[in-house]
């Protein structure tokens, strides 16, 4: 769409979006805990001009981080607002304070489902502790690894359905994509 778009990775000291893009982070989220470091000295070019922020990978720092440093990492995201029309976080998954900090934070969040019963569990158990935090914006799904898209509308409702009849929460299905070995 030609909007600038960025990648944070946010999956606290299990990241890898940079493996993904095939680059290697001089810098990565650990550095923004640096007095002196810009969110602009983290943002390294990905595949077709994607900026990407990297996380890190076996960085205890991160994965063990205090909800003061968490919130000096959310903060940095206000920063790279002015750099970016979009701004995706990719979390890691779970519902730890980490994963928490940056959904409460964001503007919209897109739950990523499976078929698998565990996956909707682990969504919906996630929704239910936003709920619980009061969070009020919009909500999407994206199904993955479907093997049909009869199978994305029944996995996609059964979360919809349930948000809505225990949550009182709209979640809008935003598209799905097929299970593909080569991926």
């Amino acid at each position: 769409l030609g909007k600038m778009t960025l990648v944070l990775d946010a999956d606290l000291g299990m990241a890898n979006i940079h493996l993904l893009a095939g680059i290697q982070p001089k810098h990565n989220l650990k550095d923004i805990l640096s007095p002196g470091t810009k969110v602009s000295d983290l943002i390294m070019t990905g595949p077709e001009g994607i900026g990407i922020v990297p996380g890190g990978a076996g960085i205890l720092a991160l994965a063990d981080s205090t909800a003061s440093e968490r919130a000096r990492m959310v903060s940095a995201l206000e920063d790279m607002e002015d750099a970016a029309d979009i701004i995706v976080v990719d979390t890691g998954a779970g519902m730890t304070a980490g994963v928490r900090d940056f959904l409460l934070a964001s503007d919209e969040i897109i739950f990523v489902l499976t078929p698998d019963i565990t996956s909707l569990a682990d969504a919906y158990g996630l929704l239910k502790a936003l709920h619980h935090e009061k969070y009020d914006r919009r909500l999407y799904s994206v199904v993955n690894m479907v093997r049909t898209l009869r199978e994305s509308v029944d996995v996609a409702s059964r979360f919809s359905d349930c948000a809505d009849q225990f949550l009182g929460r709209e979640v809008t299905n935003i598209g799905y994509l097929l299970r593909d070995s080569t991926v």
